[in-house]
C-alpha cells in the first residue's frame, strides 16, 4: 500500500529548537534535514536507515508492531529519500512482514541493500495419533523457542520475499523459563553476524556467535560457536567488533563481578576462541563495571567499560587490546544530569571515537539529555610540495615538502540537547549521516519529528569505510567544539 508524505519544514537560526529539543548547527556539514512528522509516529516506532538497491536512494524504514506487549507481530513502512539532498522520493510503502517476537528487534543492514531483523520466537505445533486398537485420538503439543534473523531485499513488498534464517531452537515443553538474548547484529563482507545468549528466567548462561550469508541464507558455520567457557548469571550485555577475519567480544561476568574479553579467528570452514576468557575490569566496592561498546581499529581494539554506582553510570573507562590495566575517558558527568550511556562507538580513520549521552532521570522520568562526541587517538598528516626558484638565471628549482600534522585525542562536540541520536550511516562515498529524534527518550518516547544530519564528510581512505555500517561518526570541520585536557 502507497502513501503520499508532504513535509513542512521551518528551520531558522543557528540553532534549532522544538521546545527543548536543539542540536549544534555547526557540529553537522550539512544542516539536518526533516524526514519525520507528528504523522509518523505510529508506523516508524522503530526507525531505522538502510542502503537501497537503486544506490540514487536511501531507505528509511519504520518497524511497528500490532500491540506494546509480546508476542508482538510486526509490519513496516518503507520511505524513499533521495541519496543527494535527502528529499522525499515518490510515495510511502507499507509492507506485511507476519514477523511475530518476543524480544526487542535488532536491526542491521547490508552495502548492497539487504536488512535483517534479529529477535526470539515462539511456536506451538500440535501432533494427532490415534490407537488403531481403541481408536483413542491423543494430541501432542511440542513447544519451542528460537532465535532468528529474517532478511530481506528494501526493495521487497511482500511476506513471500522475506526469509527466515534459524539459528537455534530450544525444546520448551517441559521448561518454557528457557530462551535467548540477542545481543548484536551487524554485516561485514557478504554476512550477517550474530552474537547471543542462552538463556534461563531471562538470565543469560552462554554466549554464542553465528552467521549467514546475506543471499542465500546460507550458515556460515555448521552449528553456532560457544564463545564463552565460563556460565554466564546475569545480563551479559555482550559487545563485539570485527576487523577482517577477527571479532573481539567483551561480556560481564555478574557471579565473580568482572568483564572479560575473547578475540575470535573465523574462516570459511571453522570458527575458534584464540585467546582465553581475559578479566579486564574487576568491580570495587559498590562500582560495577560494564561493556557498552567494542570498537576495532587498523591496528588495536578497545573495549568502552561503563562505571556504575547504585544503577547510575558516572563515568568511562577503556581497555586497549584486553589489558587489564584501563584507562579513564576524561569527561566527567555534568552537574545538570544524573547518569551516562553510550550511543555508539566506531572507528575514525586510525582513531576511534564515542558518541555519549548524559540524561537527567527523576524515578523513571528523564528530565533532561545532552549527546555528545569524543574523539581520541586520532592524528592526521598533511603533506604540501612547493617549489623554490634558486637560480634567477639558469631557473634552477627545488622542491620542498611541508608537512602539517594535527593530533586530536580527548576532543569533545555537543550534537543534540534534550533529543535522541537513533543511528548513525555512512554512505558510498564516505559521508556519514545521524539520525535523530525530538525526543528526551528516542523511540520509546514522544517524538514529534524525525531529522537526518551530515556530521562529517568521510570517515577513511580505506575501502572497508565505505560499507554502510549502523554506526556513528565524527565530523572534521566542526566550527565550535571544546577541546580537553
Amino acid at each position: 500500500m502507497r502513501h503520499s508524505f508532504v513535509l513542512a519544514i521551518a528551520l531558522s537560526s543557528l540553532l534549532f529548537k522544538s521546545i527543548a529539543f536543539e542540536y549544534e548547527s555547526t557540529s553537522f556539514t550539512q544542516t539536518p534535514v526533516q524526514v519525520l512528522s507528528t504523522s509518523d509516529t505510529t508506523h516508524f516506532k522503530y526507525p531505522f536507515v538502510s542502503r537501497f538497491l537503486d544506490s540514487n536512494y536511501i531507505a528509511l524504514w519504520g518497524f511497528y508492531g500490532d500491540s506494546d506487549t509480546a508476542p508482538i507481530t510486526y509490519k513496516a513502512y518503507r520511505r524513499l529519500l533521495n541519496a543527494t539532498d535527502l528529499s522525499v522520493a515518490g510515495y510511502d510503502t507499507d509492507i506485511t512482514l507476519n514477523i511475530t517476537l518476543i524480544s526487542t528487534p535488532l536491526f542491521a543492514s547490508s552495502t548492497d541493500g539487504y536488512v535483517a531483523i534479529a529477535g526470539v520466537v515462539n511456536a506451538s505445533t500440535t501432533t494427532t495419533t490415534t490407537n488403531s486398537s481403541t481408536n483413542i485420538t491423543t494430541n501432542i503439543t511440542t513447544n519451542t523457542t528460537s532465535i532468528v534473523v529474517y532478511v530481506f531485499k528494501s526493495d521487497a513488498d511482500e511476506p513471500s520475499e522475506i526469509r527466515a534464517i534459524n539459528i537455534e531452537t530450544t525444546d520448551t515443553s517441559a521448561d518454557d523459563s528457557l530462551s535467548y538474548t540477542p545481543h548484536k547484529l551487524w554485516f561485514q563482507d557478504d554476512y550477517f553476524y550474530l552474537l547471543y545468549a542462552q538463556s534461563q528466567y531471562n538470565v543469560d548462561y552462554g554466549l554464542y556467535l553465528q552467521a549467514f550469508e546475506r543471499k542465500s541464507g546460507d550458515l556460515k558455520w555448521a552449528s553456532p560457536a560457544p564463545i564463552s567457557t565460563n556460565s554466564l548469571s546475569g545480563n551479559a550485555n555482550a559487545q563485539a567488533a570485527q576487523q577482517g577475519d577477527l571479532i573481539v567480544c567483551s561480556w560481564r561476568r555478574e557471579t565473580e563481578g568482572q568483564v572479560v574479553s575473547v578475540v575470535v579467528n573465523m574462516t570459511d570452514s571453522d570458527v575458534a576462541v584464540t585467546t582465553d576468557e581475559t578479566v579486564i575490569a574487576t568491580d570495587s566496592g559498590t562500582s560495577k563495571f560494564a561493556p557498552t561498546a567494542a570498537v576495532y581499529t587498523e591496528s588495536y581494539y578497545v573495549i568502552v567499560l561503563s562505571q556504575s554506582t547504585d544503577g547510575a553510570t558516572t563515568g568511562f573507562s577503556v581497555s586497549f587490546s584486553g589489558s587489564n590495566v584501563t584507562d579513564t575517558l576524561g569527561f566527567a558527568l555534568d552537574t545538570n544530569y544524573t547518569t551516562y550511556s553510550v550511543s555508539v562507538a566506531s572507528t575514525y580513520y586510525n582513531g576511534w571515537f564515542v558518541i555519549t549521552r548524559q540524561s537527567a532521570e527523576s524515578g523513571t522520568t528523564i528530565t533532561g539529555t545532552e549527546e555528545t562526541l569524543q574523539l581520541y587517538n586520532y592524528t592526521s598528516t598533511a603533506s604540501t610540495n612547493t617549489s623554490n626558484t634558486t637560480n634567477t638565471t639558469d631557473t634552477n628549482t627545488t622542491d620542498t615538502t611541508n608537512t602539517t600534522t594535527t593530533t586530536s585525542n580527548n576532543t569533545e562536540f555537543i550534537l543534540v540537547t534534550d533529543g535522541s541520536i537513533i543511528q548513525g550511516f555512512t554512505l558510498p562515498n564516505q559521508s556519514y549521516y545521524v539520525l535523530i529524534l525530538d525526543s528526551l527518550d528516542g523511540q520509546n518516547g514522544t517524538w514529534t519529528a524525525g531529522y537526518i544530519g551530515q556530521v562529517f564528510t568521510k570517515i577513511s581512505d580505506s575501502t572497508w569505510g565505505a560499507a554502510l555500517k549502523a554506526v556513528l561518526g565524527f565530523v572534521s570541520t566542526i566550527i565550535a567544539f571544546l577541546l580537553i585536557f
